[in-house]
């Protein structure tokens, strides 16, 4: 995981991972405090369960899905949300039920949803200090990460 910078405003540090650079991904994630922009476009949906689970496991606050993809895995991550807190014998009969679990959006355009991560994503319990970029696609989208960084900060 590559720290790529901050935002100003809010500040929140800002990092890039992509899944297919290194075999211990998961170990780079943050434990706690941290949003994730996954972005899927193009990905193998084989890659879902492992991404999502990943980031569960590493306590994910807020979550936002990105491209051709982000649909299916958003709702796949919600999925795994409410599977979760029925093996721990916890209600998910209404919305009052998930106040500590992670928050999740998907959003169509990279810049929409990095704006969205950096400046008005916030969850109800969890502070919010990093945002991490997980790059599940077959590309290498930092170049475009840095770029959109660099304006979302000058304004």
């Amino acid at each position: 995981m590559k720290r790529v910078g901050a935002s100003t405003g809010i500040i929140r540090q800002v990092y890039y991972l992509n899944i297919h650079d290194s075999s211990n991904w998961v170990e780079s994630l943050p434990l706690e405090n941290w949003l994730g922009v996954i972005i899927c476009e193009d990905a193998e949906s084989t890659l879902f369960d492992k991404v999502s689970s990943a980031c569960l496991a590493n306590s994910i606050s807020y979550a936002c899905f990105l491209g051709q993809n982000g649909e299916k895995l958003h709702d796949r991550f919600d999925e795994l949300i409410c599977e979760l807190k029925i093996k721990r014998s916890e209600s998910i009969e209404n919305h009052d039920n998930f106040d500590d679990e992670p928050i999740t959006t998907w959003h169509d355009e990279f810049n929409e949803a990095f704006w969205f991560a950096l400046k008005a994503a916030v969850h109800p319990v969890f502070e919010i200090k990093a945002v991490v970029v997980i790059d599940i696609s077959n590309e290498q989208n930092q170049p475009i990460l840095t770029s959109h960084l660099d304006k979302i900060n000058k304004g």
